[in-house]
């Protein structure tokens, strides 16, 4: 049978149930604050863990800057002393070259055949020696050489046999104070 008290105890208890649950899900102000107090500490370690390590990688980013440009200084000296023994490779082959030239084309010369001309080079100057019979071979065999590329300059030291036309000396000029008309 059923009594007041049968049917209001089941009811007293799913009403203490539902409010203890109720009460026991929601959070207290103090359970709220130490939550987020721990949520913070773990913030914050894990942003110390993230300065350390971006600290550890600019300092291995300073390391590799520093060692790149040690890399760099090395590399411009050793360019410097490529480009050095270039230079000294180029103007050692290149007056071997120039002598070679200018020796071919002084023999191939038809009439430069029947002389005993010579030359030599040094940095791109070129210098004749030998004999010819006449003035005209001796400046021929200077206009040869000349016209080789390459040839910076010409010295003819090439002799002429006695009696043969030499080219009148140049006339050495006369300095301004001593020019007839000059003012004194």
């Amino acid at each position: 049978m059923l009594t007041p008290r049968s049917v209001l105890a089941p009811i007293l208890l799913a009403i203490f149930v539902t409010l203890f649950g109720v009460a026991c899900s929601e959070p207290t102000a103090e359970e709220k604050l130490a939550s987020a107090e721990e949520t913070l500490r773990a913030a914050e370690d894990l942003r110390d863990r993230a300065l350390d390590a971006q600290e550890r990688r600019q300092t291995e980013l300073d390391a590799a800057n520093d060692a790149l440009e040690a890399a760099k200084t090395r590399a411009a000296d050793a360019q410097a002393k490529v480009e050095e023994l270039e230079r000294m490779i180029q103007q050692l082959a290149t007056d071997d070259l120039l002598f070679r030239k200018v020796q071919s084309a002084l023999l191939d010369d038809r009439e430069l055949a029947a002389t005993a001309i010579s030359a030599e080079v040094d940095d791109g100057i070129v210098t004749l020696t030998g004999s010819a019979p006449d003035e005209e071979t001796r400046a021929h065999a200077s206009e040869v050489a000349s016209g080789i590329l390459g040839v910076r300059e010409v010295v003819s030291n090439i002799r002429l046999p006695p009696g043969a036309s030499a080219p009148a000396p140049a006339a050495e000029p006369v300095p301004e104070a001593e020019a007839p008309g000059a003012s004194q």
